[in-house]
Formats: structure tokens, sequence, C-alpha cells
């Protein structure tokens, strides 16, 4: 890069290799976001008829951060009912906000909506609180039905109540336990239910006449619209006449469409799912429509925007891996033949850093990562914002790497830099020249190891074959040899041939190949031995990965063979001769003496 002045030496890497500017103080602040694991683990809160509710989660975010409460009956205020209570309390990365309900009765179920904002952002979450009424005698009313009946209608109902239903059965003797009891939940303001399915009997009409048969249903708004009119003939034998009459609807209360939840802003990092809620009500059932910058509805799913509808009538939108693309207005729109409305949740995507800089967020640090060439990539700890540089160690001698860096903020990590290309100081092992690497005589040959030079980069390991000039399969020593070996030799050669032999030497900057071509010396006579049995014409070649190689022809002489090995042998040899020549000489001399004496 211009300008930038390099830090690699002995495999140490700068961190000044990527960054062309000076980095300026930039504060990120975070903005108020709910934690998607207790959104869902609190959507729904069960309490019974008299006991404490407490509707409370904990925000994210940097302070102060302003929590707003809200059910079906608008925005809950401190002075909103006596029986709610505000709690707060500061965390170290937000607040935990609490709405606590002394003491619940029915009118407090339904959604509650929760909506956190800062000056840097907004969310919001829904919870519906379930009131369990408790079965008290004081408070049941009884509906009595005769026998004859199959079927009871229950008047009277209140809008927006929870009821219990259960059945007793009397006879002569008296009453039979309770059946189960049934929960109805009029939470959409209907005055009765409709019942889509109904089955009636009669008795005591007139034998083989026909009638016509209707049903409606009929409350406190009025009579609804009568079924299809049927005829039918009463049997014979006073049997009863069995009628099954399907929708019958119940007049119901008007309610304009109306949504629960609050028009907000909603920031959120890239790549995560977006969940946003619209609790719609009214009479009748309105329907809900999302839309995306104003545009066509959003239908039941395309895979990447979802409508999933929720129970309590959240109409709840998903947008799975957030991108830039993703970032506008969503609106979410509520319609039934009595009015509208709509709430607009404008959605701010929250980006990582572009490379290198800090992407308009503080920089929280550095991903240095890292690969020996054709290796795998690796990854070092976090550096801290304020480095200027950072030494990756430890790193291989003479070896090539390719590191970059990743710059991270509160967001996530930013593309990737530069990839650059740098190597540690250190080359593969230099072979010796074939006069100081050889020393041979007719059957063997000394490999001298210690002669070679690692370069900067020490030695791991050698390795040795060899094989008669005109043979095609070379012959391998059993086993590597460990890089601080100072020889090794080679026995059982063949007198006067000539053999080819490969030494390879290897360190962590790559393997030297060198290769030599030697003459075996001759049997006696010692005077030919003398004379030329070390002589090992030829050539030495090197060759190593970088693809150099050497060749420079043999003129040992072979004069420091015979000194070597020759010589002593022979010195050895008279050795023995004089000391067994001596001791014979010895010996005789003795039983000379010995016959003298014994002369007469």
């Amino acid at each position: 890069m211009d300008g930038i002045k390099s830090a690699i030496e002995l495999g140490t890497f700068s961190v000044r290799d990527f960054i062309k500017c000076e980095l300026v103080g930039i504060r990120v602040s975070a903005p108020a976001k709910f934690n998607t694991e207790e959104q869902s683990a609190n959507s729904l809160i069960s309490v019974r008829v008299g006991e404490k509710a407490i509707l409370g989660y904990r925000v994210g975010g940097d302070l102060p951060i302003l929590i707003e409460w809200g059910n079906k009956h608008g925005k809950i205020g401190p002075h909103s009912n006596h029986s709610y209570t505000f709690r707060q309390q500061e965390l170290e990365d937000g607040i935990l906000s609490e709405l606590l309900i002394a003491s619940v009765d029915r009118s407090d179920s339904g959604a509650y909506s929760c909506r956190a904002s800062n000056p840097f952002g907004s969310d919001h979450t829904i919870v519906s609180l379930k009131v369990q009424e408790t079965w008290t005698e004081a408070e049941v009313e009884e509906l009595a039905v005769p026998a004859t009946q199959s079927t009871a209608l229950v008047e009277g109902l209140t809008p927006s109540s929870t009821y219990h239903v259960r059945v007793l059965a009397q006879n002569g003797v008296g009453f039979s336990p309770p059946s189960e009891v049934v929960q109805y939940m009029n939470d959409r303001n209907l005055g009765v239910a409709s019942f889509p399915d109904l089955r009636l009997e009669w008795v005591g009409l007139k034998e083989a006449s026909t009638y016509e048969f209707w049903v409606s249903c009929t409350t406190r708004v009025g009579e609804g619209t009568p079924t299809k009119r049927i005829n039918a003939t009463t049997p014979t034998n006073n049997k009863p006449l069995s009628l099954e009459f399907s929708n019958i609807y119940c007049p119901q209360f008007p309610v304009s469409a109306k949504i629960a939840t609050f028009s907000v802003t909603v920031e959120i990092p890239w790549k995560k799912e977006l969940g946003l809620d619209c609790v719609a009500v009214g009479v009748p059932e309105p329907t809900v429509e999302w839309s995306f910058n104003g545009g066509g509805e959003i239908h039941g799913g395309n895979g990447k925007r979802e409508v999933q509808p929720g129970p309590g009538g959240n109409t709840k939108l998903v947008v799975k891996d957030v991108g830039v693309e993703d970032g506008g207005n969503y609106t979410c729109t509520s319609t039934n033949v009595h009015g509208s409305e709509s709430v607009v949740y404008a959605v701010k995507v929250q980006t990582p850093p572009e490379a290198p800089s800090s992407g308009g967020s503080q920089i929280k640090g550095y991903l240095v990562s890292y690969r020996r060439d054709g290796g795998d990539w690796e990854e070092t700890t976090e550096v801290g914002p304020r480095a200027m540089g950072h030494t990756l160690q430890p790193l291989l001698c003479g070896s090539t790497y390719q590191p970059y860096i990743t710059t991270v903020n509160k967001i996530g990590s930013g593309p990737a830099s530069d990839i650059l290309t740098r190597s540690t100081k250190g080359g593969a092992p230099i072979s010796p020249k074939k006069e100081e690497a050889l020393l041979t005589n007719h059957s063997t040959i000394v490999v001298r190891l210690d002669l070679w030079k690692d370069a900067g980069c020490p030695i791991l390991r050698f390795m040795i074959e060899y094989k008669q000039s005109q043979e095609k399969s070379w012959m391998r020593i059993p086993a590597e040899l460990n890089g601080s070996a100072k020889s090794y030799t080679l026995t059982g050669l063949y007198a006067n041939t000539r053999y080819d032999i490969r030494v390879t030497g290897g360190n962590h900057a790559g393997d030297t190949l060198a290769k030599y071509e030697f003459l075996t010396g001759s049997l006696p006579p010692l005077a030919t031995t003398i004379h030329g049995g070390g002589k090992s014409p030829g050539e030495s070649v090197e060759e190593s990965r970088n693809g150099g190689s050497a060749s420079d022809e043999n003129k040992a002489s072979t004069l420091s063979t015979w000194l070597l090995i020759v010589f002593p042998s022979i010195l050895a040899l008279a050795m023995v001769t004089a000391v067994i020549s001596f001791f014979c000489y010895f010996r005789r001399k003795r039983k000379f003496v010995k016959v003298q004496k014994n002369w007469p």
C-alpha cells in the first residue's frame, strides 16, 4: 500500500499494512432492543383472579430508555388504574421494566404492548395476559332445560368476558356429577357465540303431518338472519322429529377495526430475523394486510417475507435474513365494514463497518486472520481498537503467510481487507559438495550429514536412498534420520561398482535433494588399492524446491581414503603378527635354555 511502511519481520504482521488513515474517536450508541429469547418465553402469562401479575422484560441499549405500556384500553400511565404499578431497574447493558397488577380480574385479560425507546432507536413486543377465574357457587347462574331438549341457548352474555359452562343431569334420585367445564372467551366483543351446526328434536307434534322449520338467533342487538326453511313430515308412533341446521349466525355488537400496537421505529442488525406484530380487534373480525413502502400486499409467504397468523388476533410479519434492501416502512392495516386503522413500522437495518473504516460505528476491535500458504485459515483473538500493530507468533521459519483483518463493532464484523502475502526468514537446507559429503572404500560409504547447512531454518530430517547405476529401483534406508544426525554408513556394497546416491534434507522452508554418483574401490592387491582403489569419479548434483541445481567435478584423492581405512587395517595386522612372533620366539628361547641345563 502506498505510503505505508511494512512492519513484517521474522513473522511479524502489522495492522499498518491494512489501514491507510488514522482512526478518529467515534462513539456508537446502541438502540433499545428486547431480548428475542425472552420475548418468546414471556409471550403468554396466566394468573388466577385475585392474584398478582407481573409483566416484565429486559431491554438492552444505551440509557436513558423510555418504556411505555398499553392494552386494549389504550396507553397505561401512572394514574390509569390504582392497581397498576411500574417498576424499573438499571442493568449493566440496559434496564429491566415491569408492570405489576396487584389483583387481577377478568377485565385485565388481553394483549399488553410494551414499547422501549431511546435517542438511537426503539423496539416493541406483545404479551398476552390470561386470567383464570375460580369457580364459586355465588357466581353460578343456572338454566333449567327440559329433558326433551337436546340444546340450550344462553342469553344475556356480557361482551369482552370469559364464561365457564358445565352441565348436570337430574332424575328422581338426584343430580349427577358435573361435566367437564368448558371455557368460552368472548374477547371479540360478541354478544353470543355463533353456532355453525345445530341439531334439534321435536316431540308431541301431530303424526304424519308436514311442518315448516327454521332457526334464527336473537340477542340484545336483535334477531339474526333465519336459516333456510326446511319442510319435514313427522313420523308415526309419536317418535321425535330430528332436524339439523347449519350456519346459524347471531347478531354482533358492531366495533370498528382497530390495532392494539403502535407505530414505532425499529432498528435491527443485518442478517437477523425481524418480527413485527399487528394485533387487530373489531366486530366483525377484521381482515389484516401488510405492505412494504406503499407497495402491494405481502401475502402468506414468499420465503423472504412471511405473514404468520397467531393467537389473540395477532398477524405477525416475519422478515428472514434481513439485508439493507429490507429497510423501509412496513404498514399493517386492519379493516372491517365499520372502519379501518393502520400502523407503520419504520425499519432501519444496521450494517457492520466497511473495511477498514469504522462504518459510522465505534470500532470494538480487529480480528486478524491468517494462513500458511496452502493451509487452513486461523483466527487470532480480538485486537483492541487502539492497537496500531499486532505480531503473529509463533510462525514457522522460511514460510509464506497470507494475513487479512476485519473491523468489528457492536453490529458485527465488516468485510475483510485485502489479503497480503508475507514470508518469514529462512530457506531450505544447503547440501555440501561431494568431496566433503562422502567417504568410501571398496564396500562401504560414509555420508557426512553434519556438513549440511540449515540456511537459517533448523534441519528436521534426512532421507538417504541408493542404487547401482544400472538399476532402476532405489533402496531406502529403513527410517528417516533426525536433523541432528552427524553421519550414516552404507555397508555391504560391491567392490569396483558404480553407485548412485540421493540425500534429502528437509526443514519448514522446504526440502533439498542432493544427488551423487560414485565408484567403489577394487579389492587387493594392496598396490592397486593404494594407487586407485578409492577413486570415485562422477558428479554431485543439488536440487531444491526452488528449482536451483549445481554440479561439481569429483577431484577427491583416494589417498585420504587409504590413509583413513586401509592403512589402519594394515598397521593392525602388522602389530598382531609382531605380537605372535614375539610370543613364539619367547617360548622357543625358554625351551632351549631348559635343554642346556639338562645337558650332561
